[in-house]
Order: C-alpha cells, then sequence, then structure tokens
C-alpha cells in the first residue's frame, strides 16, 4: 500500500484552491508513476449545486448527465487534441 500524504501537504495543495475546491485525500507514488498510461479505470463523482440548474427542471439535467454515464474517451469533451499533440504522445490516441 502506498503511504497516505501529511494533513499539512493536504492543506497546502487546498490553501492554493478555490474554496470550494478540496482535495480530501492523497497517496504517493513513485516519481516515474505516469497514471494516465496504466491506470485500468476511472471514476468520478461531480457534485452539482442546485443555483447551478438556472432554474432548468432537474428531469432535463438528470437527462443531459446521462450522455456521461458509461465508458468514454472523455479528452474528447474538453476539446480535440491536435493530429501533432496525438502523434508525440506515442499512444495513437
Amino acid at each position: 500500500d502506498a503511504p497516505s500524504v501529511s494533513k499539512s501537504l493536504l492543506q497546502s495543495w487546498n490553501s492554493q484552491l478555490p474554496a470550494d475546491v478540496r482535495i480530501l485525500a492523497g497517496l504517493r507514488v513513485p516519481k516515474n508513476s505516469r497514471a494516465h498510461t496504466i491506470c485500468s479505470l476511472r471514476e468520478y463523482e461531480y457534485i452539482v449545486p442546485a443555483a447551478a440548474l438556472c432554474g432548468r427542471p432537474v428531469a432535463e439535467f438528470r437527462r443531459l448527465l446521462k450522455l456521461f454515464e458509461g465508458t468514454h474517451r472523455f479528452h474528447n469533451f474538453c476539446g480535440k487534441l491536435s493530429t501533432e499533440k496525438r502523434g508525440s504522445r506515442g499512444s495513437g490516441e
């Protein structure tokens, strides 16, 4: 098992973040670790305040969120990578 990061390190990281964004825990990994190439699963949970709905029906919001469920190449949700960048990564993605 990887050792947890200290509470003081978490406090230091959190002091650099907006008040509504928090890091709750962390684990130390080797310096040569490449999480993006060795991970087999990523799971995300998002908490959205009701005010973010801007008065829209909750059912509509839930319908839209369904688009993000399942297995996806989520980098496509963040914009397209140029061919040059993809080629330089060596992964073919």
